[in-house]
């Protein structure tokens, strides 16, 4: 299920924040050289995920701010299920470091905010980045990946 929940702060609703359920339930094999997870029980044993989503206050909130999330008549679910909400500073933006590869730019061209896949611009900078040993500079932007990006020896991401 995909709905939205109304973000508020200081009582003006400034974000309708995208949740799922499609990660709610994954279930991972018990006997194989794979952790990559599926959504069909009949895979193996079941673990439970989050929906970790971020936003990005437009202005730096003060002591005194209220921030609030509330259901409207444009928020469907039927239940919405809050862990935690987590409130910190964000730094301003770094440059890039020296001699290091920017996925948004030329052989990788990283589109922001454009909702195509940026999996093979990551993928591969990030690739480039480890056989070369430089650095990936990734600036601020919001990209979507289709694939899990690992960045080291699969055996290692094992649990």
């Amino acid at each position: 299920m995909d709905a939205t929940l109304g973000l508020y702060l200081n009582g003006t609703r400034v974000a309708s924040l995208p949740l799922t359920s499609k990660f709610a339930w994954q279930y991972f094999p018990t006997v194989s050289n794979t952790m990559d997870p599926s959504n069909d029980p009949a895979t193996g044993r079941p673990l439970k995920r989050f929906d970790d989503i971020r936003y990005l206050f437009p202005t730096t909130l003060n002591a005194n701010d209220v921030v609030r999330l509330q259901k409207d008549a444009t928020d469907t679910s039927p239940t919405y299920g809050i862990d935690l909400i987590e409130l910190e500073p964000v730094s301003d933006a770094i440059s890039a470091p020296t001699n290091s590869l920017n996925v948004t730019q030329s052989p990788y061209n990283a589109v922001a905010n454009d909702n195509g896949d940026d999996y093979s611009a990551f993928n591969s900078c990030v690739t480039d980045a480890k056989s070369t040993g430089k650095t990936m500079y990734c600036p601020i932007l919001s990209c979507s990946l289709d694939s899990r990006l690992l960045s080291g020896d699969r055996r290692s991401q094992r649990r």
